[in-house]
């Protein structure tokens, strides 16, 4: 199990909207995703308005941030950690002890934890949470955890982080899993898979008029 976070030659940019790896800068996977509309969250915002819809997303990427910290700490057995963010954020245990149960039950290995894969081809980057092998395959999954909720466009995403991660790997990811921990109904697990090709043509689509823009 590996994590390169802390990777000597992997950095970010000041206004974090790139990534520096080797001295080069890098798109984020998500900045180029997002130039795609997402119909759905559209939606959703002019339902419950704007001033809400940012007070969620904010309450929602600071309960994200947290629940992809615990566990993340929980799949480098960094057991200590776990506990001290348990005593400091208790509603972080429905969360936690869902993600400990399913991998226990799901996943026959962890190969990497908060990977950076980045593609110079495609001039991007981005930080995968998860490549393990699920009990029952060969061959590794991306795991993407997600606490809002799991709209189509995030295959387009994962097949990115997928493209990357094959372009330099042997080993070649097959299957794209986003795992659900949400926020609105702390404990419960979600799993949703994102097997169509057309995610990885429009993930294709998304660099290339990302860098048209340029």
């Amino acid at each position: 199990m590996n994590s390169n976070l802390r990777h000597p030659k992997i950095g970010m940019t000041s206004d974090y909207r790139k990534y520096i790896i080797q001295g080069e800068e890098y798109a984020r996977v998500t900045d180029i995703c997002s130039i795609i509309r997402k119909p759905g969250l559209e939606m959703w915002k002019i339902r419950v308005g704007k001033e809400e819809s940012e007070r969620i997303a904010r309450e929602t990427g600071e309960y994200g941030d947290l629940v992809h910290e615990i566990t993340a700490l929980n799949d480098m057995n960094k057991m200590d950690e776990v506990e001290v963010m348990l005593k400091k954020h208790e509603f972080l245990l429905p969360p936690w002890v869902a993600w400990f149960d399913w991998v226990g039950e799901y996943v026959k290995e962890i190969l990497h934890v908060e990977l950076i894969v980045w593609s110079g081809k495609m001039k991007c980057a981005g930080k995968v949470d998860r490549i393990a092998v699920m009990k029952g395959d060969n061959c590794p999954s991306i795991l993407d955890l997600k606490t809002g909720n799991l709209y189509d466009e995030i295959g387009i995403q994962l097949h990115g982080y997928k493209k990357i991660y094959n372009e330099k790997n042997k080993r070649k990811v097959k299957r794209t899993l986003a795992v659900q921990l949400p926020r609105t109904d702390p404990g419960t697990i979600k799993i949703k898979e994102y097997d169509n090709p057309k995610y990885t043509t429009s993930f294709k689509a998304a660099v290339q008029l990302y860098y048209s823009t340029k």
